[in-house]
């Protein structure tokens, strides 16, 4: 089923209005179950580890137990940017509950984050 960027567009409007977690007392240490949609509709899933340093942040995305992407990101108010050496970033909003929803290849893809273990001195790699 391929998912049109105006129905990406609508999730994560409504994401913003479903209510946000003030980053700054935030730790986003921890290792998450992720989901996702391809720009082509089709899903996946797999585990990020996230480390974090006052707002830098370090994640590491792995898929079928073997490390895939790995990136340098951001906190900015409620949102997380990470570079992972593509040709655009993640963007996600940290949400009340602790998970992360996003977007990546510009508004194209969706990746919700829901934390596993949470710990404030996770190490990645």
């Amino acid at each position: 089923m391929r998912i049109t960027k105006h129905l990406i567009v609508s999730w994560i409007f409504s994401l913003i209005l479903s209510g946000l977690a003030i980053a700054s007392d935030v730790n986003l240490s921890g290792i998450y179950r992720n989901y996702g949609l391809n720009p082509d509709g089709t899903d996946y899933s797999g585990e990020v580890c996230i480390e974090q340093s006052a707002e830098d942040i370090y994640m590491t995305w792995s898929f079928n137990g073997a490390t895939s992407y790995n990136g340098n990101g951001k906190i900015s108010g409620q949102v997380v940017s990470v570079d992972w050496k593509a040709e655009f970033p993640v963007f996600y909003l940290i949400m009340a509950d602790g998970e992360l929803h996003g977007t990546w290849n510009d508004g194209t893809a969706v990746e919700k984050l829901s934390p596993i273990k949470k710990d404030k001195n996770q190490t990645c790699g």
